[in-house]
């Protein structure tokens, strides 16, 4: 699935900001509010009048997309109190700006009104929009039978399935979605991108008729012919792609990236023919433009013609635009693919990925030099130098990470991943890799100091935190209530409809001993989130436990394999499995 598509259809068009560093962290919002209550506790009338006057002028500012006005006057209207309206602004800042702290403040606002609808589906958008999947299917999964059923909640709920690659659901419903709301083209060209992957020959005939009939209106062309071709290379079929690529580059709304897509298409079809002469000067006159678009182009440069291809083509650029930071961020990876390491290094010495400890390179590289002679031993005791020279540098332990793969050093790139969580846990990539490859290995030690760390960076009731606390009761179970505990029992309290929350809720009960309150709680789950596979260990030990036999063995057919789960979790299957027998 395209999801440059799925996001512009859930974001809208927001304009992202490319300088992030002018997001003012919600930390320093928060906190600027807090110290002024004390100084301000005189002045109520004033402080409202002013509060509510920079809440308008932040409005103001974001209708102009002016981020950096919107900023001063949110600090201002903060200090006059952290109220719904000063929060909504506050995430809407945060999503024009391209910051995933709109995640965190639209949690907010859903959880002073924990059954507000709205603010829950906004939860869940803004989740989308960052990619944070877990977060967005935590927050869908809270929504009544009822809410299900509605247009606004079809549309979020088929976008997550989009994005997580899951067709089949997102077919029905976007199906569901065209049965309660008029066929927009917008919803027409998603459902037609799905149905395009369908294993049924004459759906997917019907939905390349669909997009090619998108492809005559002015608005949809491009999205549609993007999708028909992205099918095109799929299938291999030179001759198609070659034609949709033509109708791509003549597209009076296409950009360099579908001039880009097009040329490929051209070349594909017509191997020994040169570029079309209009296409290939729109190219150029749109790579000159600026370094963002000199750096596109020379990326696609090095897949088309090959990486010292595009290495020269960017060295023979004016300085000027060579050494804006986009394109000399291009050039060394360019330098670190074909191995150039001392330009590499040069270039990194130099900033092209950022701020990095001059100690930390030359750890690195000396790794380097130490892995070619064989010198294995001694390249880890040099690494975790660098390792540790880069603790307090996210940019260069995102360097490092890079470094080691090519140098063939795996367990390099373990540590520096490893760091790199811990250190700064806000990391999401790092994070979502890091837990990924802990869960193949069934590292729960290591998992639950991950998890320690995300949940001490994301708050004491945050999303990690619930999975912080689930695996510290598998780890070291208790009887007694603890912090574990707790946290489990608020989340369940403050959403109990919530089949995530109510699962850990069973599980709690069942760890201290209340048997009969947890199956009785878990009972209450509907037959479809009883099947889910994640659920089972938990659900069926409950179950088997208070000798519901018939409904824990239903849950144990929809059991994992045990290689998909930790071993505590397999461990609560064999469990409930031994409780079953005769």
């Amino acid at each position: 699935m395209n999801r440059r598509t799925v996001r512009a259809w859930l974001r809208g068009r927001y304009e992202h900001m490319r300088d992030r560093e002018q997001i003012l962290p919600l930390a320093v919002l928060a906190t600027l509010a807090v110290l002024a209550l004390g100084a301000w506790a005189g002045r109520p009338a004033y402080q409202h009048w002013r509060a509510s006057r920079a809440l308008n002028q932040a409005r103001a500012f974001l209708a102009q997309n002016d981020l950096a006005g919107a900023r001063l006057a949110l600090g201002t209207a903060l200090r006059g109190g952290v109220t719904d309206a000063a929060l909504a602004t506050l995430a809407d800042y945060y999503e024009r700006g391209g910051s995933p702290e709109a995640v965190a403040v639209r949690q907010e606002l859903w959880r002073r009104h924990p059954e507000d609808f709205v603010a829950r589906l906004a939860w869940a958008s803004a989740a989308l929009r960052f990619d944070d999947r877990a977060t967005a299917r935590l927050a869908l999964a809270g929504c009544t039978p009822e809410q299900k059923q509605t247009a606004d909640y079809l549309r979020v709920a088929a976008a997550l399935a989009l994005l997580e690659g899951a067709n089949g659901e997102a077919d029905v419903l976007l199906g569901e979605l065209g049965a309660r709301i008029a066929l927009t083209p917008e919803i027409r060209l998603l459902h037609a991108t799905v149905q395009l992957r369908s294993r049924d020959p004459a759906r997917v005939r019907a939905a390349r008729a669909e997009l090619q009939a998108l492809a005559q209106t002015p608005v949809q062309a491009v999205p549609a012919l993007r999708v028909l071709l992205a099918d095109a290379f799929a299938r291999r079929d030179p001759l198609d792609a070659g034609e949709i690529g033509a109708a791509l580059a003549r597209s009076p709304t296409a950009g360099l990236g579908d001039w880009l897509d097009a040329a490929a298409a051209l070349k594909l079809s017509r191997p020994t023919a040169p570029l079309d002469r209009a296409l290939a000067e729109k190219i150029r006159a749109a790579a000159a433009v600026d370094a963002t678009a000199a750096a596109h182009y020379a990326r696609w440069l090095a897949v088309q013609e090959g990486v010292a291809e595009a290495a020269a083509w960017i060295d023979a650029q004016p300085a000027t635009l060579a050494d804006q930071p986009a394109l000399r961020a291009t050039r060394a990876d360019l330098a670190l693919a074909c191995g150039e390491w001392a330009r590499l290094r040069a270039l990194l010495a130099a900033g092209a990925w950022g701020a990095l400890p001059a100690d930390c390179l030359d750890f690195a590289f000396a790794t380097r030099l130490a892995l070619s002679i064989g010198e294995t031993a001694r390249a880890t005791r040099i690494w975790t130098q660098a390792v540790e020279e880069a603790r307090a540098s996210a940019p260069a332990l995102r360097a490092l990470l890079r470094l080691a793969p090519a140098w063939q050093w795996p367990r390099g790139r373990r540590e520096a991943l490893r760091t790199l969580v811990l250190q700064f846990p806000e990391d999401a990539a790092a994070y979502r890799e890091w837990v990924s490859l802990l869960r193949a290995e069934g590292d729960s030690a290591g998992l639950l100091e991950c998890l320690r760390a995300r949940k001490e960076a994301g708050g004491e009731l945050g999303n990690e935190s619930q999975d912080w606390a689930l695996l510290s009761l598998l780890v070291a179970p208790t009887r007694t209530p603890n912090e574990a505990t707790r946290v489990l029992e608020t989340l369940y309290r403050r959403d109990p409809a919530n089949p995530f929350y109510v699962t850990n809720q069973a599980f709690v009960l069942w760890q201290l001993g209340q048997t009969v309150d947890a199956a009785a709680l878990a009972a209450q789950l509907p037959a479809a989130e009883r099947a889910m596979p994640a659920r089972a260990p938990y659900l069926a030990i409950v179950l088997a436990t208070a000798g519901r036999r018939e409904e824990a063995r239903e849950v144990l057919r929809h059991a994992p394999a045990r290689t998909a789960l930790l071993r505590e979790e397999a461990a609560l299957l064999d469990r409930a499995e031994e409780l079953l027998r005769p």
